[in-house]
């Protein structure tokens, strides 16, 4: 099964947005236990598909076209308007890393069949305080160590939007393979503790909202 990450090709002179898109890559990678890419959970092996069209909606439509994809990480820049209604109707979760507020989602036509599939980390928690914890410190030195320079703030929330997505899959457990069941999954997941890597130091607990987005309070 894969995951598929929207990566604009425009966003690669745009250091802030790369260093986002990066730290999703860096906590897909961070997940595995053995050799990697792909990722093993439980009897699956989950791929990262990147997508690099500069239009947005393109991207959206490459993964709802797979039957395999059970997520799509975007967008970092640009709304999400342009691509929610084709996965809202293909009940694919979406997540979005630095979307400001939530995008509405009841205007939808899908929306009465499939409800809400779009979250996005919540504009009040603060990129700082989240660098600031054990795990965020172990980011941030995992992040210089594979990209040769500090992180952008706003990049933990790249980091924090994929390890949400692969915590929805390990609870989804055998029905991972299965949108509605990995949506649901995800939006069930409420003080899931958010660590670096297999078992590393937190950077806190998080919680997604009935609204859509994602509260995460940095560890002590």
């Amino acid at each position: 099964m894969n995951i598929y990450l929207s990566a604009p090709a425009s966003l690669s002179g745009n250091s802030q947005a790369q260093d986002v898109i990066d730290a999703e890559k860096l906590a897909f990678s961070s997940a595995c236990t053995s050799s990697c890419p792909p990722i093993q959970l439980g009897g699956f092996t989950v791929h990262l598909d990147v997508i690099s069209s500069n239009k947005i909606s393109d991207n959206a439509r490459t993964a709802i076209e797979d039957s395999d994809a059970v997520a799509y990480l975007g967008e970092v820049v640009g709304s999400s308007v342009d691509s929610l209604g084709i996965t809202n109707a293909e009940d694919l979760l979406q997540v979005s890393p630095t979307e400001a507020a939530p995008v509405p989602t009841k205007d939808l036509e899908s929306f009465g069949t499939y409800g809400r599939t779009f979250a996005s980390m919540s504009p009040s928690n603060d990129p700082a305080a989240l660098l600031g914890t054990p795990g965020g410190k172990a980011f941030g030195h995992e992040f210089r160590s594979a990209y040769g320079h500090a992180p952008a703030n706003q990049a933990i929330f790249g980091y924090t939007a994929m390890t949400a997505v692969l915590k929805a899959l390990h609870s989804a457990a055998s029905g991972a393979d299965n949108r509605g069941t990995v949506r649901n999954a995800f939006f069930a997941l409420k003080d899931v503790s958010l660590s670096v890597g297999s078992g590393g130091p937190a950077v806190g607990t998080y919680t997604v909202n009935r609204n859509g987005t994602v509260t995460i309070t940095p560890a002590p």
